[in-house]
């Protein structure tokens, strides 16, 4: 079968995007299934779908072999399903109380809680350098208004020092 490659591409597009019924899904795994027979010439971009999508048709072939299923009486099936359930909330108010319990030491640019001490530690210390900066900067801005001070008289002919701020222009 000759397959429209850009076709494909739109129909690879809208099965991630969950779009997809299952008369295109059946199309989608035919292709694959030429393409994994090499029967089909699979562009670059599409390489990685026909992978997935093969592994995915081998996966519904597989079955377990054994007995493994649980063959009890209706009430043991429900009592393995509640401590099933019972078993899963222990797991997960485990788990919350394991990253709750985390100590929070700052928070990084995009909000996100910073639980490392070494890079709540160093993001400190990158804040303090910044400070300094800004200190730095204070103190340039305060020489330049200085400078521009005590350049010499100003318009009311009192002398220097009378309050002339510094422009940023060159006379």
């Amino acid at each position: 079968m000759d397959y429209d490659v850009d076709g494909i591409r739109r129909l690879a597009v809208r099965y991630f995007g969950g779009e997809t019924d299952n008369k295109d899904e059946a199309k989608l795994r035919a292709w694959a299934k030429e393409a994994a027979a090499g029967k089909v010439d699979v562009p670059e971009d599409l390489r990685s779908l026909a992978m997935l999508l093969g592994g995915f048709s081998g996966l519904s072939g597989e079955r377990m072999s054994g007995d493994w299923a649980f063959r009890g009486t209706g009430e043991e099936r429900s009592s393995v399903r509640r401590l099933t359930v019972w078993f899963t909330v222990a797991a997960a108010l485990a788990a919350v109380a394991y990253f709750s319990n985390r100590p929070v030491y700052g928070y990084d640019s995009d909000g996100r809680p910073i639980t490392d001490k070494e890079t709540a530690l160093a993001q400190a210390a990158c804040f303090e350098r910044l400070a300094d900066l800004e200190t730095s900067l204070e103190l340039a801005g305060g020489i330049f208004s200085l400078i521009g001070e005590t350049s010499g008289e100003d318009d009311s002919g009192q002398g220097f020092g009378t309050g002339t701020a510094y422009s940023g222009e060159i006379e």
